[in-house]
């Protein structure tokens, strides 16, 4: 039986290599009907790859460099793919990345050279780092008075963090704003920007970004009837961050809730900010606990470490720096500024994720210091897993 195949709308091909746990469904009534359980916990997997033709071989300091468009496209036809069976199943969706998640090999025979020069694939090692923000005693009795006259602010917050999908997230972080100035969202910049800037720490917040979340990110987010781009979770995930933390500090240290004004009262300090950035996270205190999620070295799919992808010559899919010789490790990459020691210094950490696929259990070792940020470069055929 050959290989089932889609073509998405921007004319990339995906490939279902493999199917795992297909749905078993008893007998209905009548032999046309069937009668399944609807468990979340039974899942139907599949291994998709999607392939292009990534023009002329670029090869820099032995790794070779993938063209951020044409990755784009390959991971959007696989969403594509994703979203049709979503609807066709009447299911949630979740799409992953395998390790490795991508490949290059060579279309032409001339190229067969250039690929075995290469030492691998150039992987940007982007994270989406978080802080736990607030300390681990809370909730205690002081801080759980302080915000009796803002349940319904609480509720909102709640409502963000247990969303699985970050337009949903947003949705809520907006609602959250929404309430606490008592404001629809052309009256929120003004008063949420004033709240944010008199905060401990100065996280470099901006009239422009914050006008730009309410006119621009907060209706994509919303709607999707006159205007020709709406938001995916990819264009909302990068917002997060920042949006989480100006949430929680209005829920917890706004003094008057459901008005207009930016008045701040002290009741808890956040431990960390993302800054300007939304790369660089500015620790406030030393027992800050920071939480790397695992994903792909694009920054956009989980890992999914229980699909085994081989790959071997002439393809190559190393990415030094990510991925090690061993089975089942990865790595990634957070910068940190540690501001309660008064010095600004920047610190990139790498952190290695060791999975043990015979148990499950995953096992992370870090180290750290200042280190110099390495320039990311931006590839010939490529697969996108």
């Amino acid at each position: 039986m050959s290989p089932l195949t889609f073509r998405a709308s921007n004319g990339i091909v995906v490939t279902i290599c493999q199917v795992k746990g297909e749905q078993v469904a008893t007998s209905g009534p009548v032999p046309a009907t069937r009668i399944a359980w609807p468990y979340e916990s039974t899942a139907l997997r599949l291994a998709v790859e999607a392939t292009t033709d990534a023009g002329p071989l670029v090869i820099s300091d032995n790794l070779i460099d993938l063209p951020d468009d044409l990755r784009l496209d390959l991971e959007a036809a696989i969403v594509e793919l994703a979203d049709l069976l979503s609807v066709r199943h009447q299911c949630r969706r979740v799409v992953r990345s395998p390790i490795p998640c991508i490949a290059v090999s060579a279309s032409e025979e001339g190229e067969l050279t250039l690929i075995a020069s290469a030492h691998g694939i150039r992987a940007p090692l982007r994270s989406r780092p978080r802080a736990v923000l607030l300390p681990e005693q809370w909730p205690d009795l002081a801080l759980c008075s302080a915000v009796e006259d803002r349940a319904d602010g609480v509720a909102l917050l709640a409502d963000a963090l247990s969303e699985d999908g970050p337009v949903g997230q947003l949705h809520h972080f907006f609602r959250v704003f929404e309430r606490a100035f008592r404001s629809g969202p052309g009256g929120c910049v003004d008063p949420l920007l004033a709240f944010l800037k008199t905060g401990p720490v100065d996280l470099g917040w901006t009239n422009g970004e914050v006008s730009d979340w309410f006119t621009r990110l907060r209706p994509e987010a919303t709607h999707a009837d006159r205007r020709e781009i709406f938001t995916r979770s990819a264009d909302a995930e990068p917002f997060l961050g920042r949006l989480e933390y100006a949430a929680y500090d209005v829920v917890l240290n706004k003094r008057v809730w459901r008005a207009r004004d930016s008045e701040r009262r002290d009741v808890v300090a956040l431990a960390a900010g993302l800054d300007d950035d939304r790369e660089t996270l500015r620790l406030q205190r030393p027992d800050t606990t920071v939480v790397m999620p695992w994903v792909d070295p694009f920054g956009l799919f989980a890992i999914d470490f229980n699909f085994d992808v081989k790959v071997g010559p002439p393809a190559v899919s190393a990415m030094p720096g990510y991925t090690s010789d061993s089975p089942g490790v990865y790595k990634t990459r957070v910068q940190i500024q540690n501001d309660f020691e008064g010095t600004g210094e920047k610190y990139y950490y790498e952190v290695t994720t060791h999975h043990l696929r015979s148990s499950g259990e995953k096992a992370v070792g870090v180290k750290g210091g200042p280190t110099k940020r390495p320039t990311p470069r931006k590839q010939r055929r490529k697969k996108r897993r």
